[in-house]
């Protein structure tokens, strides 16, 4: 298995998200369930789930969302104000044909103050024409008041490992159709320290380990064979 290929792991729907909190899978639920369509600012530690959620908010607000109607940006690329005016804003009206369309802002806190204030009005047009802003930082302080106040703020923490036991246990039974006890399974990702990212690659490790094994016990019964047969 190829320990970088944490793409295969991404959530598909809501129920395979986990949450640090009551409060984020509320929120969350909301986009789900149709309460809210309003911009969403996701903020938080490193490591700690917002930009899969930010991606699979599309698939929540509208379960038949064509992907081309999304589009994801690193705010890193964006050194000047005119970048972000000519990927942005000159698209944003160009999307007044009555679909919804979806703009993710990876690590928005790298945007400049003119860029921010950019954003600002880029956010305002993008309210006429069903544009949806998800945006994610790890520096909320470094995100400009406006285009704060332009979103649903919202606190995406350190889970627990036991916040994992579920989906830990639901990714290791795919993979090799063991289910495992909850001491087995913290024993494995207690040593995220509550990050998801983390925890995902122990859990990608485990599997190696695992496969590993497996291969170094089917060796010698392989070589018995063939002695055997000779």
């Amino acid at each position: 298995m190829n320990l970088k290929s944490s793409e295969k792991y991404a959530p598909a729907a809501f129920e395979d998200l986990v949450f640090p909190s009551p409060t984020v899978e509320r929120t969350i639920r909301d986009y789900k369930d149709g309460h809210t369509t309003e911009n969403l600012l996701l903020y938080g530690p490193p490591g700690t789930g917002k930009s899969t959620i930010a991606r699979l908010i599309p698939a929540l607000v509208e379960p038949n969302y064509c992907p081309g109607d999304v589009t994801v940006y690193h705010c890193g690329i964006f050194r000047k104000v005119e970048e972000l005016q000519n990927k942005i804003g000159k698209q944003i009206p160009l999307y007044a044909n009555g679909d919804r369309r979806y703009l993710i802002l990876e690590e928005v806190d790298n945007l400049n103050v003119h860029a921010m204030q950019m954003l600002k009005s880029i956010m305002d047009i993008g309210q006429k024409v069903d544009a949806l802003f998800v945006l994610t930082t790890n520096e909320v302080d470094n995100v400009s008041k406006p285009v704060i106040d332009r979103c649903e703020k919202v606190y995406v923490g350190l889970t627990s490992p036991e916040h994992w036991l579920s989906r830990a246990r639901s990714i290791i039974q795919q993979e090799t159709g063991n289910l495992l006890s909850d001491d087995q399974l913290l024993q494995i990702i207690s040593t995220a320290k509550g990050s998801g990212r983390q925890t995902v690659k122990a859990i990608q490790k485990y599997l190696a380990r695992r496969a590993r094994h497996q291969v170094a016990q089917i060796s010698p019964a392989s070589a018995r064979q063939k002695e055997d047969v000779v």
